[in-house]
């Protein structure tokens, strides 16, 4: 979900994306209960089963020409 792999963004996992359109290059302030927006908890669940069975991502180690640790 947070890379946008798979054909996935964070509105698929949204009931209701229409509430974060831009008009006039702004979106309206969200006016619903908590955030304002409305999770497909089915989706996320039915999603985490199978990110479960994958092994866990593991951050790359980056060097530089020195050997020391760089970031990314």
């Amino acid at each position: 979900m947070h890379y946008n792999t798979g054909g996935f963004d964070l509105f698929t996992y949204m009931k209701n994306p229409e509430v974060f359109a831009v008009k006039q290059g702004a979106i309206e302030l969200l006016t619903g209960p908590g955030l304002g927006i409305e999770l497909n908890e089915e989706l996320i669940r039915s999603e985490a089963q199978e990110a479960a069975k994958l092994d866990p991502w593991i951050n790359p180690i980056f060097r530089g020409p020195d050997g020391a640790v760089r970031e990314w």
